[in-house]
């Protein structure tokens, strides 16, 4: 892999993924800039609309591939799958269901 892909890609780990299940049972999800004046080049609002029809596992490694706070909306609830602590509003952590 070439190191300043890498490098970019850390840098842009920033905002935050929603995810959800869809009726079909396939997952999707959207990335936004949550943090906005945290950095400069982004506005805050939708930064990337993520694919849909995957599975959770597709679904939660593109999401980790952006942001490091990640939302999960299951049939169950709201969950917390981000590499940085829980808030306290979303304090259980998401397990994958496979």
């Amino acid at each position: 892999m070439d190191p300043s892909a890498d490098d970019a890609s850390r840098e842009r780990r920033y905002g935050t993924v929603y995810l959800a299940m869809l009726d079909s049972g396939t997952w999707a999800g959207y990335w936004e800039n949550s943090e906005p004046g945290t950095h400069s080049h982004a506005q805050p609002g939708m930064l990337e609309g993520g694919p849909e029809g995957l599975s959770v596992d597709a679904c939660l490694a593109w999401a980790s591939a952006r942001a490091r706070r990640v939302v999960v909306d299951d049939v169950v609830g709201i969950f917390w799958a981000g590499d940085d602590p829980p808030p306290d509003d979303v304090p259980d952590r998401f397990g994958s269901l496979g």
